[in-house]
């Protein structure tokens, strides 16, 4: 299975390379516990999931605000929670909300 960055979106601030690198990093030391997410699903189906996360300026793991999942069930959807609120995110000097989102592909 592959995961990978579909799209991240820093409300209020710049959305340019310098930015986002640092948030990128932070989620994919965890693309592990997201492939662990998807071991819930039946392993066949392409998805994605999004979620908006409060990051304090303090950085560290964030809250999560919501969650978009194109999977079904709840255990997939607590995991791919817990997952996103398990990021370790660097400070800042501003709190901000970014909009994450992964994709997720079986493969062939």
């Amino acid at each position: 299975m592959v995961v990978k960055n579909i799209g991240l979106h820093v409300g209020g601030g710049p959305n340019d390379a310098k930015t986002k690198a640092p948030l990128q990093q932070a989620v994919e030391k965890r693309f592990e516990a997201f492939r662990q997410c998807y071991a819930l699903t039946d392993g066949k189906k392409s998805g994605t999931v999004g979620a908006d996360l409060f990051i304090a300026a303090a950085g560290g793991a964030p809250k999560v605000r919501a969650l978009r999942i194109s999977f079904r069930g709840k255990e997939i959807r607590a995991c791919i929670e817990t997952a996103f609120g398990t990021v370790e995110f660097p400070s800042r000097q501003v709190p901000v909300v970014i909009s994450y989102s992964l994709s997720f592909t079986p493969k062939p």
